[in-house]
């Protein structure tokens, strides 16, 4: 599994931040395996009902593609290649289960990051308008200003599968905490923790004190092992 770390655009305000959970094969052109990655879920992990910047990242029927995490009331992230692939997500969801609790927001607009590529995943990322504005019982996830480090502990949240080979629960918030075992220029890795549906969803750690969020779950092998 891999995440990227924290780049700023020089030609935006908005602090974008490429921090990839690898769930699918990084190098595979299969377009059927690209779909797959499109709804990259949190293996053995615990519901979590809390959290509520973390998101998730709804079809128009209400279906869940990809979770995302909100760092500001009108701004969240998400992967880039949750936008790579038609039906793109028109929704938000806010709560741990889209079928028992929280509400929908609107997708005003989106903008993947300028060097996105889908093929390899470079810079995968996307900033996401909520139309209106989060409710006002959400708090927003802070934005990492550094890299994390090869041993830091990662709590990783998202909507998708909970059990390898893409079963167990899927669409409702879970959470695990994995460790980093590497950093590279644009991506962070570590072992078994996201699958499919958690694609956007964050990865939090702990710096001066404060969670906050250092990346979004991209990619990895098929079967989140």
């Amino acid at each position: 599994m891999a995440a990227q770390p924290i780049v700023r655009n020089p030609r935006r305000a908005l602090v974008v931040w490429t921090s990839c959970a690898l769930a699918c094969a990084p190098g595979d052109h299969d377009p059927a395996r690209k779909a797959a990655r499109s709804r990259l879920s949190i293996i053995q992990g615990t519901r979590d009902t809390g959290d509520l910047a973390a998101i998730g990242v709804m079809r128009t029927d209400g279906s869940l593609l990809c979770s995302g995490v909100l760092i500001s009331r009108h701004v969240a992230l998400t992967a880039g290649h949750c936008f790579a692939l038609p039906p793109v997500p028109t929704r938000v969801f806010f709560g741990s289960d889209p079928l028992g609790d929280g509400m929908f927001g609107a997708i005003a607009s989106f903008e993947q990051h300028p060097t996105f590529d889908f093929a390899s995943l470079r810079d995968d990322i996307a900033a996401v308008v909520v139309e209106g504005g989060a409710p006002f019982w959400v708090t927003p996830a802070i934005a990492s200003e550094w890299a994390p480090s090869v041993g830091d502990d990662a709590r990783f949240v998202g909507f998708g599968w909970t059990e390898i080979d893409q079963a167990g629960d899927w669409a409702r918030k879970y959470e695990l905490t994995a460790a980093i075992d590497s950093v590279e220029p644009r991506t962070f890795g570590y072992g078994v923790a996201t699958c499919q549906g958690d694609s956007g969803g964050p990865a939090f750690v702990h710096t001066l004190g404060l969670e906050v969020a250092a990346g979004v779950t991209s990619s990895g092998d098929l079967r989140c092992a």
